[in-house]
């Protein structure tokens, strides 16, 4: 386990242990807790994570294992989501459901990042694809 932050307030995070395997490779979870304030109005009757959330979870993880792997290029910066392509869903996220973020680098150019990502709960495939990061300077 290691000590890291994404930058985000408590309400906004949406990693909650991240472990680095190597220079390319991390597993992060995220826990849905059921009085998530966001689950209240989504599908009340039957909440489900957001598939945007999800999406934010991975960017999260992405952001961190970048930022591990490559200490001399982020130091206090800010990073986001600089695409998406290719993300399927395949199974709703339910509250209570631990996912399992699996994060693998691929390439980067610059100050952009492409990786895949693969969010399992119980070890069955909920979503999959490729998020791009950068680092955003000056913006905030």
């Amino acid at each position: 386990m290691l000590n890291w932050s994404t930058g985000h307030g408590p309400g906004f995070k949406f990693v909650d242990n991240f472990e680095h395997i190597d220079n390319k490779t991390g597993v992060a979870t995220f826990f849905l807790d059921k009085n998530s304030e966001y689950l209240k109005h989504h599908f009340p009757k039957k909440p489900i994570l957001p598939a945007v959330f999800l999406i934010e979870s991975a960017a999260q993880a992405a952001g961190i294992l970048w930022s591990k792997t490559n200490k001399k290029f982020f130091n206090k910066n800010i990073y986001g989501i600089a695409g998406v392509e290719k993300f399927n869903f395949y199974k709703f996220v339910l509250p209570e459901e631990t996912v399992t973020l699996k994060i693998e680098f691929l390439s980067s150019i610059n100050k952009l990042g492409r990786f895949k990502i693969t969010c399992t709960v119980n070890e069955k495939n909920v979503a999959q694809g490729i998020i791009l990061m950068a680092k955003l300077d000056n913006i905030l």
